[in-house]
């Protein structure tokens, strides 16, 4: 299974013939608005180390922000669009499923 923490983004070295790759490492800056953010979560009694955040150009040449990003946890409520998805292309959109509660 694919894990996205472990993916990294290389680049081939063009003056080097001997067919090594270099990893390529973006522009890190530190922001106010991180800063203040990871605050906030802190303030709210939320462990730093059970926070993952990633935010970055879309060319992934710069990161605005960093927390835990190479830390793998478990997805939350990301899975249930893929849930969502696998359901509604098995079954389409107009059906429906019983339940009874007893």
């Amino acid at each position: 299974m694919f894990w996205p923490i472990q993916a990294q983004e290389s680049i081939s070295n063009a003056d080097n013939h001997n067919g090594t790759v270099q990893a390529v490492v973006p522009a890190r800056f530190s922001t106010v608005s991180e800063t203040n953010y990871l605050n906030n979560l802190s303030h709210r009694g939320y462990k730093l180390d059970t926070q993952g955040l990633l935010i970055e150009s879309l060319d992934a040449s710069t990161v605005y922000a960093d927390l835990n990003s190479d830390v793998g946890f478990n997805p939350a409520s990301v899975i249930k669009i893929a849930t969502s998805f696998a359901a509604l292309t098995r079954f389409g959109p107009e059906y429906h499923f019983e339940t009874s509660f007893l």
